[in-house]
């Protein structure tokens, strides 16, 4: 009986009653199935957060990522430093999980602003920086 292997694959020569379940004599060849990963979703997040603002600070548009644990009504606002709002990105239900929205400050001066995330009666806020 001779021997080799290939890689992962194993080859054998000699005389064999079966390969697996199948009657073979003379080369025998284990090649094993093609190996398929599948990516794992990410973990529900366990509590309102931001995850992510980009760029921060920014010129013009900005990508505001959060997460949510359970299905509901999510409420974002973005106020100036005076506390006035100036804009909802969102008001609606949104379901469990990461987010992805994005702010356009228009004509807005540069400064410091704040980004409010609202639900299941919390509350988290993030500055942001406009630089013109």
């Amino acid at each position: 009986m001779a021997l080799t292997a290939s890689g992962i694959s194993v080859y054998a020569g000699g005389s064999f009653a079966s390969t697996g379940t199948f009657p073979h004599s003379g080369i025998a060849g284990f090649i094993p199935p093609e190996l398929v990963s599948v990516p794992l979703p990410a973990p529900a997040p366990i509590e309102l957060a931001f995850t992510r603002l980009s760029p921060n600070p920014t010129a013009g548009r900005t990508r505001i990522e959060y997460a949510i644990p359970v299905a509901g009504h999510v409420r974002l606002g973005v106020y100036d430093v005076q506390g006035r709002l100036l804009s909802r990105p969102i008001d609606e239900i949104r379901s469990a999980g990461h987010h992805v929205v994005a702010w356009e400050p228009g004509s807005r001066s540069s400064g410091l602003y704040f980004l409010r995330l609202e639900y299941g009666g919390r509350r988290v806020t993030r500055n942001l920086v406009l630089i013109r």
